[in-house]
């Protein structure tokens, strides 16, 4: 018996290539990169969500596993914050 894998419901190669080249559409193809040198804060964060959930709001997958890919991505951007914002100055630290 073979187990189906988020893979095959998405889609298959297929799919997670349709996906990368939508995300890359909306966004620069050498991302890392081109941010090693920058800071990110929530801001950055929140317009690399944008980007991906556009590419994904393009796919045609199951509601369930859309909304677990963009939970999964939205842990792993907050991830990447490498500045936190100061409440009281409001000013990067």
């Amino acid at each position: 018996m073979t187990t189906i894998t988020p893979y095959d419901v998405i889609g298959g190669e297929q799919a997670i290539l349709s996906l990368v080249e939508r995300f890359y559409f909306y966004m620069d193809s050498l991302l890392r990169a081109r941010h090693l040198p920058f800071a990110i804060g929530e801001s950055e964060r929140d317009q690399w969500m944008l980007c991906m959930n556009k590419a994904l709001a393009e796919m045609t997958m199951d509601p369930r596993l859309k909304t677990n890919l963009q939970n999964a991505l939205q842990q792993l951007a907050t991830h990447m914050i490498n500045q936190e914002l100061d409440q009281e100055s409001g000013t990067v630290c």
